[in-house]
């Protein structure tokens, strides 16, 4: 049997960092319909003024100042939602803290970095995909992390071979 050791070493870049937290947001299940129906709620709120105007003798333009402050917050609300995490302060610290490790073996990964560190087998990933410029690791809800740009072609071919044998299917994207 072929032995894997695949070790990088990086550093975050806040772009890279917000696509992190957008995977770990996603991940999540309560987070994960937030988001898809985030851009329906102005809709909503638009639908119910045309209603509202339609079924009362108030204008329209009386119906769409009310209805203005809602649809305004609702928007403020929908862009905020996936940024709010980067003004924690763990997350601020995180991004340019200094270099994080990475090592994928047959038994399974360690990610150790300046603030958090995990070692993790393979019995208990879920599923590995790469999106967005990242290698994502998914243990339950829990998603860990490392830019694409850290690991070399010859890398990733050997991730892919390994994800393979050890979770039974191939590299998801």
């Amino acid at each position: 049997m072929v032995t894997v050791d695949v070790t990088v070493s990086f550093t975050w870049t806040p772009a890279e960092f917000v696509e992190l937290l957008d995977a770990r947001a996603l991940a999540r299940p309560g987070w994960r319909w937030l988001r898809r129906l985030a851009p329906l709620l102005p809709l909503g709120v638009l639908g119910a003024a045309a209603v509202a105007a339609w079924r009362s003798a108030a204008s329209l333009a009386e119906v769409a100042m009310t209805a203005l402050p809602w649809l305004l917050l609702t928007l403020i609300w929908w862009f905020l939602a996936s940024r709010v995490s980067l003004s924690l302060p763990i997350y601020r610290r995180s991004i340019g803290a200094g270099p994080e490790d990475r090592e994928f073996t047959e038994r399974g990964f360690r990610a150790d970095g300046p603030i958090t560190s995990a070692l993790v087998e393979w019995s208990a990933v879920t599923r590995v995909e790469e999106r967005a410029g990242l290698l994502l690791v998914y243990v339950g809800i829990e998603v860990h992390g490392t830019p694409l740009r850290a690991l070399s072609k010859e890398q990733r071919a050997e991730l892919r071979e390994l994800t393979a044998r050890r979770l039974g299917r191939r590299l998801g994207g």
